[in-house]
Parts: structure tokens; sequence; C-alpha cells
């Protein structure tokens, strides 16, 4: 399953957050919560996406004391870094409102 791992903790461009990308042999988010409940670091396999290409950048080792949130990644979601309408129907549906880029 590939997962978008949000860690609390400054990116390399000084954001407060770091986002990874990641391929993971699970098969849920549940089984994903347990692992990191369980474990103080895991080994994930790092991704890239490059347009609509994936670029694998090996493995990577995750503190799980920094996993702020964890969320599926759906190729779709994202298009070149605008949401797609789909994605903004499903943000609207499970979030309680619509998507705003602005808040």
């Amino acid at each position: 399953m590939r997962l978008l791992f949000t860690l609390n903790m400054p990116s390399a461009s000084n954001n407060l957050v770091h986002q990874v990308i990641a391929e993971c042999p699970i098969k849920s988010l549940d089984e994903i919560a347990k692992i990191l409940s369980e474990r103080d670091f895991i080994v994930v396999k790092q991704l890239y996406r490059v347009k609509t290409k994936w670029i694998d950048r090996g493995d990577i080792v995750l503190n799980t004391v920094h996993v702020g949130k964890v969320a599926q990644w759906l190729d779709n979601a994202e298009d070149d870094g605008v949401f797609s309408k789909d994605r903004q129907s499903h943000i609207a549906n499970h979030s309680g409102g619509r998507y705003d880029p602005d808040r």
C-alpha cells in the first residue's frame, strides 16, 4: 500500500513538517497504526513522483515518534500540484466542507 507519512519535524526546505511517500507491505491503515504503536522505527521504501513516473529512492528508516499522520496515497489525488475535482469532492465529503486551499 502506498502511504503519505506526515512527520512532525522540519523538512530540508525549512517547512514545519516533512512528508514522505512510501510503499509499505500492509493491507490497511489499521495495520500500519498497530505497527506504529509497537515500534520505535520502521523501514519503508521511499518514493518520489516526477510528473506521472514514480522513482524508487530505496529504503528509509522512519522514527515513529515523529509520525503525526498517515494517509493512503492515491495516485489520482494530485495532478501536478492541483487537486482534481474528484479529490475535492472526496475532501468535501470527508472533512465536513468544501476544499479551500486558502484555509
